[in-house]
């Protein structure tokens, strides 16, 4: 087996189901393995979605309809991109991570294994959502960290830092270039290095 298809050889070996009303770029790639050597199964386009030059799509990931991903992003295994969705252009998001629907995310934003982002939520650009909370570098297993929480129409500056066992509570507005420690609460407005609430949004 291939390490990775286009589109079309993709379709025709049954790793991807797309509505003909959608775009792939013909340098799409699609990985049906992952470096463990398993599957998530075939990805699923939606109706009337455009992926563009140079992105990777990894098994299992599911777009919904009017969904855009841009120029060279990389979508892991198990991903979930709701509708109406925007992804600006060299994004990572990886594996398992759920993007609810009408999410808008920028240029050059890392979105950490598991996350969610409920509906309406807006990222910026170069924004980091780790899973850690510290690097411990040892040897041996690493303590597992849960993932970043985004609530509804939260909004994330430009720049920011948001480590795990964090939640972003809804329509909370954190201001650019913050590292964002512990959880937030619905409607304020937080920023700083570490990130504190300045005032209700």
């Amino acid at each position: 087996m291939a390490l990775s298809y286009t589109p079309a050889e993709a379709l025709a070996r049954g790793f991807l189901e797309t509505e003909a009303s959608s775009s792939l770029a013909e340098s799409v790639r699609i990985i049906p393995i992952d470096d463990r050597g398993a599957t998530a199964g075939p990805i699923r386009i939606g109706r009337n979605v455009i992926v563009r030059d140079g992105c990777i799509l990894c098994s299992g990931v599911s777009v919904g309809d009017n969904t855009v991903i841009g120029n060279n992003s990389v979508i892991r295994s198990g991903v979930h991109i709701g509708q109406d969705c925007v992804l600006s252009h060299l994004v990572c998001v990886e594996g398992l991570a759920f993007l609810d629907d009408r999410v808008r995310v920028a240029a050059l934003t890392h979105l950490t294994g598991g996350c969610v982002l409920e509906p309406d939520v807006r990222i910026g650009a170069r924004v980091a959502a780790v899973t850690d909370h510290s690097l411990p570098w040892h040897p041996g297993p690493q303590p597992e960290g849960r993932p970043p929480i985004f609530r509804n129409a939260c909004r994330i500056g430009s720049g920011s830092t948001i480590l795990g066992d964090v939640e972003i509570g809804a329509h909370t507005v954190v201001a650019a270039g913050s590292l964002v420690t512990r959880s937030l609460p619905p409607g304020v407005v937080a920023y700083g290095v570490p990130a504190s609430i300045q005032r209700d949004s």
